[in-house]
């Protein structure tokens, strides 16, 4: 092996050429008997024309076929491009359909949490009205207690300076007192 490197390296060995997928064929030599032939059949002159319309001939048919060959190659290799191509547009438009789709359910969401928070505030608001509310009913509440227990101060003190005083009269404004209560009771209830 080390040899064959020391040969090429130095020239003596063959060296191989690559060509671009065309094989070109060797030029075929007539066989001796066919050129003697010819010589004894036909004068010198057409020979010459024959032997070299053959050639080229021959080399032409190299030449269209090795042509042929590499537009073969280059339409084949143009299809499988076109082919790809094709197969990477289709890829990108599905990346862009999935894109898109993803663009809409993000927009979604986003409204979706907008309503949310929209929610969240009037309900934030609404229990800060019912506090508020809470509040005055119990002020409210409150006051009517004081006031009730002053009416019944007030009663126990009329009371004892009219028990000299007919039973009717003081039957008749217990009667309206009593009243008057339940009307503040029933008030209180409503709120």
């Amino acid at each position: 092996m080390d040899d064959a490197m020391q040969d090429r390296l130095q020239g003596t060995a063959p060296i191989l050429k690559a060509l671009n997928g065309v094989l070109l064929r060797r030029k075929r030599r007539a066989p001796v008997a066919e050129i003697s032939l010819a010589k004894d059949l036909i004068a010198d002159g057409p020979e010459v024309e024959i032997s070299l319309s053959r050639d080229e001939d021959g080399e032409e048919a190299v030449v269209v076929e090795g042509i042929n060959g590499r537009n073969c190659e280059m339409e084949r290799e143009r299809a499988l491009m076109q082919r790809e191509k094709a197969v990477l547009e289709r890829e990108l438009a599905a990346l862009e359909r999935a894109r898109a789709l993803l663009d809409r359910e993000k927009a979604t969401l986003e409204r979706e949490r907008a309503i949310m928070e929209r929610e969240r505030a009037i309900m934030e608001r609404e229990r800060m009205m019912l506090e508020k509310d809470r509040d005055v009913v119990h002020s409210e509440r409150v006051a009517l207690e004081k006031e009730r227990a002053n009416l019944k101060t007030v009663e126990r003190a009329r009371t004892e300076e009219e028990t000299g005083s007919s039973r009717a009269v003081n039957s008749e404004n217990t009667d309206r007192k009593k009243q008057l209560l339940y009307w503040f009771e029933k008030l209180i209830e409503g709120i």
